[in-house]
């Protein structure tokens, strides 16, 4: 309230209404926090902490001015690796996972105790573990914008809906499971979001699915083309790199793919192969997939479709893996997705 304090930024001091009247009590400003000195000032809160008395005050600062540039840099968030961007730098400390672990079993064992000195305990932990993941947020986020160039534009997975529609079963360890619970992925990106404002930055998020199965060099979507939780192979190139680097790259022409369905131009990379290809087939184009004697690209539906019929003993493969190859198919560009979906390694023909 501006009508119980007053704050001083040259004395350093801050003047506040209490039961005894008022007080001026003086503060520090850490060095971190010196080029937000003498801002104006929007909110202050006066807290006690374990005997110690901090100021916590928000200022308003004006957000510069910088020119947008082409730049686009696509992140891939994830529990092994916190975060992968299209630059090919790899973010954030691996270490937060066994922190996290450690703090599982004692939580545990303290659970199972049950008593008062436990339970008192079980807060300390608790609140020890929120203040621990928002550091590791902070800094997390804070890379993120260092290695990025200003105005550039930053694209995000959009897990919002991760918890409910993730695959993660039985089947799958409990340790997995208790770490994609805790995942502070929403937090990160406000994080970034505000520190990216500092510096003239956009933060954007895009739709995931398939990023993590497609090649970011020919397009070809598999789940096996993903071997490990680290290594993707693509089954039709043989492009191998690191997972999480080439679910990034996808992000980031995922993201340069719906700029240009929008009739946005953005000179900032090379069009989409992939996962753009899509637009294409929307308009009623096949995209060109060579294999064996058969080009897509100069097939009518109906005559492509007959030879997938006459050819079905050499794509039981894909009729296994995709029941939609039994039915008729009525569209260039059904055929299209259908054709990108299985890849043109799971179609074989003599």
């Amino acid at each position: 309230n501006v009508h119980t304090y007053s704050l001083n930024w040259q004395a350093q001091s801050i003047r506040i209404s209490t039961t005894h009247g008022k007080m001026t009590i003086p503060f520090t400003v850490p060095h971190s926090s010196a080029k937000y000195a003498g801002w104006k000032i929007a909110t202050a809160d006066l807290l006690l902490r374990k005997g110690t008395f901090w100021l916590h005050v928000v200022v308003d600062v004006p957000e510069p001015v910088v020119a947008p540039t082409d730049e686009v840099v696509g992140i891939d968030l994830g529990l092994n690796r916190p975060a992968v961007t299209s630059n090919h730098q790899f973010l954030g400390k691996r270490q937060r996972i066994e922190v996290d672990r450690r703090a599982f079993r004692l939580k545990r064992k303290l659970q199972s105790k049950g008593t008062r000195s436990a339970k008192r305990h079980l807060k300390k932990l608790s609140q020890k573990q929120m203040r621990f993941h928002r550091d590791s947020d902070h800094i997390l986020s804070k890379r993120i914008i260092q290695n990025t160039s200003m105005g550039a534009t930053i694209v995000f997975e959009n897990l919002t809906n991760l918890r409910e529609t993730s695959k993660v079963g039985k089947s799958k360890k409990n340790d997995i499971k208790r770490r994609l619970h805790t995942w502070s992925f929403a937090q990160l990106y406000d994080f970034t979001v505000y520190k990216a404002q500092e510096r003239g930055m956009r933060v954007e998020r895009i739709d995931p699915r398939h990023t993590s199965q497609t090649c970011s060099r020919c397009g070809h979507q598999a789940r096996n083309n993903r071997r490990s939780q680290s290594l993707f192979l693509c089954r039709a190139c043989g492009y191998c790199l690191n997972a999480d680097y080439n679910a990034s790259k996808n992000i980031r022409e995922k993201h340069i793919a719906s700029l240009a369905s929008l009739g946005t131009s953005l000179a900032g990379g090379p069009p989409s192969i992939g996962l753009s290809s899509q637009l294409v087939a929307d308009q009623g184009q096949a995209p060109a997939f060579m294999h064996g004697a058969v080009d897509t690209k100069h097939l009518h539906t109906k005559s492509l479709w007959q030879h997938l019929l006459s050819h079905t003993h050499h794509s039981k493969k894909v009729c296994r893996s995709d029941r939609t190859c039994l039915r008729p198919l009525h569209s260039t560009a059904f055929l299209s997705q259908l054709i990108l979906r299985n890849g043109p390694t799971m179609m074989r023909f003599s």
